[in-house]
């Protein structure tokens, strides 16, 4: 496999975690963000992307600034939050999907954002704090990934807190099984509070 690269030479992960961290220079000579660079780069070496069994040329990609974290700022999910707990039944340990009302929900998804911070070896200020708050109802999702039954949910929160943390969770996703496109989210503009 080709290890790709972006112009400056760095490795793609390294840049990654870079600008994650907040380290000087962590934007590529394109003046895109690591994040972006990444995805241009592996759109560049195939030029094509596969959407199900239609194959597109890619024309042009274009990023969109990250979002500003230095305040309060109204969220929308645009896949399901998933936040699980094991419940010990005798002698197995058995998956309970989390509602964004149960109060260990909101704790539950900010340690999971913290281990993938430590993965990443994010260096976070002593104190670093993120806080989420459920906003008006939420809707359930049960969905079907590789014969397991996983329930989401779907709604609208306010986060505010530490600008690396948030921007970790906006751009790898909030809660679980990320790499499957849970826990995506949008910013909702507008919101004042």
């Amino acid at each position: 496999m080709q290890e790709l690269q972006h112009s400056e030479g760095k490795k793609v992960c390294d840049c990654v975690s870079s600008l994650i961290r907040g380290e000087e220079g962590a934007s590529c000579s394109r003046g895109t963000t690591s994040i972006s660079c990444r995805a241009t780069l592996t759109l560049e070496v195939g030029g094509e992307v596969a959407l199900g069994s239609v194959r597109l040329k890619v024309e042009e990609v274009k990023e969109e600034p990250p979002p500003d974290f230095s305040g309060p700022v109204l969220c929308e999910t645009m896949s399901p939050v998933v936040v699980s707990t094991g419940i010990r039944k005798g002698a197995k340990l058995h998956k309970r999907f989390l509602p964004p009302e149960d109060p260990a929900f909101w704790y539950i998804a900010e340690q999971n954002l913290r281990r993938k911070a430590a993965a990443l070896n994010l260096d976070l200020p002593a104190g670093a704090t993120v806080r989420f708050e459920r906003v008006g109802d939420w809707r359930s999702r049960l969905v079907e990934v590789q014969g397991l039954k996983v329930r989401g949910y779907e709604g609208r929160f306010v986060a505010e807190g530490n600008w690396r943390l948030l921007l970790l969770a906006y751009e790898a996703g909030l809660g679980e099984r990320n790499s499957q496109g849970f826990g995506m989210f949008r910013i909702v503009s507008g919101y004042s509070r």
